[in-house]
């Protein structure tokens, strides 16, 4: 079952990145103006995807520059900043379009439950570097290791599941 209309076009006009869509062009959109909703619904879930992808990529690097000890713990605290900026809008927004999407759609509700679980996961990979950066310790390493392992997981989970 579809979602409402006026749903799919409130998740559309809400978010603040992108551009509202007009009255106008929705009924420009054609017959049926769902598809150009779910090309929008469609597009940010994969830009989720990507920045998930992204996250997990860039904290690598940032812990290999300072175990390589090519930066130290205040650059890589500010590097990381950045991506929890990127992993904060994600979870926000992912969140808001999870409270708007109808509980019958199934596709949407279970694509953002696994990017949630993704994002979950990463968030605990930013909090675990955070406190190895600012206190090095082996448990804080072993966090660190333990939160790396998790991401992988979810992302080889997210990828098999597609």
């Amino acid at each position: 079952m579809r979602p409402s209309l006026a749903v799919l076009i409130s998740l559309c006009i809400a978010a603040p990145a992108g551009p509202a869509i007009s009255q106008g062009e929705l009924a420009e959109a054609g017959d049926d103006p769902l598809d150009l909703i779910e090309a929008y619904q469609s597009g940010y879930f994969q830009v989720v995807a990507v920045s998930c992808f992204q996250l997990y990529a860039s904290t690598g690097i940032i812990d290999s520059n300072y175990n390589g000890g090519f930066i130290d713990g205040e650059t890589a605290l500010l590097a990381l900043e950045q991506n929890s900026l990127l992993h904060s809008v994600c979870v926000t927004t992912l969140a808001r379009i999870e409270e708007l999407t109808p509980a019958d759609d199934e596709l949407a509700q279970d694509e953002i439950g696994r990017l949630l679980a993704v994002l979950g996961a990463e968030g605990e990979l930013i909090r675990a570097l955070r406190d190895a950066f600012t206190e090095p310790s082996e448990e804080n390493d072993a966090r660190v290791e333990a939160a790396l392992s998790a991401v992988e997981e979810a992302l080889e989970s997210y990828v098999g599941q597609q």
